[in-house]
Order: C-alpha cells, then structure tokens, then sequence
C-alpha cells in the first residue's frame, strides 16, 4: 500500500484536473476534500491495519490523517472484526484474524463527520505459493551491468492470473576503518584509549519497495510467472558490497484490484500530469452511503506467500565495491593532543572516531581519526543482527 501513499498528491491533482478541457490554469480550480483509503486484508493470521487520510492541496504536500473513525470489517457469516485507532488516521485490528475463501468481506466506515462508506463484498483469490527467486547479470539500456532478481511461481489450476509484488531487501555493511577502541575524552587535555561496550563493526540495513510492481497471466497460455524480474540493481550498488537479502511478497490480486492499481501506476509514471488529456477520476470498490462523494483507495482481500533469498558479492563478479562515501580511498587524519596543532577532543565532538595510535616516543598521541560514517557502521544501519540472516 506504499505505492498508494506517493501518487497521493498526484491523484488529488488529476481530480481537479480532469474537468479542464483547456490547458491548464491553477487559479480556476477549486481542491476537493476526499477520503482516502487504504485498506488490504490477506490470509496472514495478524494484525491487520487500514489508513485513512484526506487529499491535500498539491502546495503543502504533507499527509492528513483522518482521525477518530469507526472501522469494521464484517464477513457474510455475520462475524464483525472491528479495529482501533492506534496512531493518527492509522487503525489496527483489535484481534488478529486471517480471511478464507470460503467466506466474503465488506469493509465499513464512519468518519468523524458522520459519514459512512461501505466496499462492496470481497473474496479472497487463490493463494499461489513463489516456486524459486533466480537472480542474473546483464547489460541494461545505458550499457550498465546490473543485478536482475526475478521470481517465478505457476499455478495448475488457471484460476489466479493477477500478480502483485513488494519486497524488503536488507544488506550487511563492514565498517572499513574498524577498531575496537575508543578515545575516552571526557577530560580533553588527556584523552584515554578504552575497549569498545558497543559493537559498531558489522550493520544491517533494511529498506522497502516503494512502487506499483505487478504484472497479470490471463493472456498467456498458462498462468504461470516466469522469471519475472522484481529489483535490478547496479553491480557498482553500495548493498552489494557483502552480503544481500531480500523478502519478496506475492500477492494474488482480484481483476478489478488490478485493474485500478494499473491505473494508479499510470498516474505514478506520469512524467507531466499538466496536460489536456487526463484519464479522470477513476472509482475502486468503496462508496459513500450519505452522498455521492467521491472516494480514493480500494478494500482489498488478496492471498500472499512469501520467500527469502540471499546473495554474496562473490556471486556476482570479482570486482570490489568501494565504501560508501569514499571511506576506501580516506587517509586517516592524525591529532596531536600535546602539539596543540590539533584538538582532539573538538575532532571526536565533531564526527571523528578512533582508528589506530601512531607510534610516537611520548607516551601518548598522536591519534588517527576517521569520520565517523568510515568507523562506526552505526550511522549506515543498526548493529542488532535480524533474527532471519544467516551468514
């Protein structure tokens, strides 16, 4: 639901301007005020979640939770499963629950303002498992070489067809200029070495797709995903310098859920949304029981599997991906805490740690100091290692 959130302000722009059969003029155009939602429930036994904002006009570009709603899913067997407000406009389910196929859904909503939205009823589609992750080298169109991770799944029973995919990718970051070490400056005019209580040599960083990744089967001969490619990423990329990871969700969507995510990733890719010829606004399957008040978002039921792949640099190629930031190529800075030419304990104040002592005949100093991004992998990503990496 990513993909929702940043075509938002997109979306609320192409609403106003899809009546203009003129170019476009902003001072001749009034902001609509819609509800946004934006709601999936799958086969997952959790906690499921649903936001629900309100557009916002295209110069302030800031969310707008909708506070203080009563949200509740009910099922044709007359079972309720009612959620809460947990934080602004972001509301969780009191009870974790799954849905199946044998039942449907309708989702219900009623806002602060006494207005009251309902979806029509949902099923949940088949739940098609991602038979294997394969990833390959190749050449793109500016001549680069890059990473394609792709996923393939096939169903026998020709009855899904509609894919959708998100994932999280989590890779380990090496600190280049490491030491076990720190300057204690607590008393500047004599900096002490001590042993590290902390680990801040090896990181881990998790990010998240962020765009409409989907693609359908019904025109094939078979309803079969193959090798359909899910991340490329430059074989120079700083996350394939050790060892990468990454979590691919397959959602298995109804048409008409396709169907208007299709759109939304038109409206995403636009490259100039002030044009004559607008597509206009476009209906999901929520509408308003008090008026005829228009509604972005889509009460989604899809089914999901998921699967973990890993990857080291030395599957790829030989080559080295230097550091990020240049840390590869840095030459240590040395301070001097009795020459006076440098402060010490203003460096390490000021984003420098320890790396090495350099042999002097005193008995301390002078020190070699890196920035801080160069030593410590702490500023990159977290030192706490995810229960799923294996090494």
């Amino acid at each position: 639901m990513k993909s929702l959130k940043i075509v938002l302000f997109i979306i609320s722009s192409l609403m106003l301007l899809t009546r203009c059969i003129e170019p476009f003029e902003p001072e001749n155009i009034d902001f609509e005020d819609l509800l946004v939602i934006e709601a999936r429930i799958t086969n997952e036994y959790k906690f499921h979640n649903i936001k629900l904002s309100r557009t916002y006009q295209i110069d302030t570009l800031r969310s707008n939770p909708e506070k203080g709603a009563k949200i509740f899913i009910t099922d044709n067997q007359n079972i309720v499963y009612n959620f809460e407000e947990i934080e602004d406009g972001l509301y969780q389910s009191i009870t974790e629950f799954s849905v199946n196929q044998n039942k449907s859904y309708s989702l219900k909503i009623e806002t602060n303002d006494g207005n009251s939205y309902y979806s029509t009823e949902e099923r949940l589609p088949p739940i098609i498992p991602i038979d294997k992750i394969n990833y390959s080298v190749e050449i793109n169109n500016l001549n680069e070489e890059e990473v394609s991770i792709q996923v393939s799944s096939y169903n026998p029973n020709d009855n899904a067809h509609f894919y959708s995919y998100e994932y999280e990718e989590t890779y380990k970051i090496i600190t280049p200029f490491w030491s076990p070490y720190r300057l204690d400056v607590s008393n500047p005019a004599d900096p002490v070495i001590v042993f590290k209580n902390y680990d801040d040599k090896v990181c881990f960083k998790t990010q998240y797709s962020n765009s409409i990744k989907q693609t359908e089967t019904k025109s094939l001969i078979e309803d079969k995903v193959d090798n359909f490619t899910i991340r490329s990423i430059s074989t120079t990329d700083f996350i394939l310098s050790n060892r990468y990871s990454i979590l691919i969700k397959q959602y298995v969507r109804t048409e008409n859920c396709y169907n208007y995510f299709e759109k939304l990733k038109t409206f995403s890719e636009s490259e100039n949304i002030f044009t004559e010829n607008q597509i206009g606004f476009f209906n999901g399957n929520i509408n308003s029981l008090n008026n005829k008040e228009k509604v972005i978002g889509f009460f989604e039921i899809s089914s999901v599997s998921v699967k973990r792949f890993f990857l080291n640099r030395e599957d790829i190629n030989d080559k080295l991906i230097p550091f990020i930031d240049n840390c590869s190529t840095i030459t240590p800075l040395i301070y001097d805490s009795y020459s006076g030419t440098f402060n010490v304990a203003n460096a390490i104040n000021n984003g420098y740690v320890f790396f090495d002592k350099v042999p002097r005949t005193r008995d301390s100093g002078p020190y070699a100091l890196v920035p801080q991004i160069c030593g410590d992998c702490r500023v990159l990503g977290s030192n706490v290692k995810p229960d799923f990496w294996v090494d």
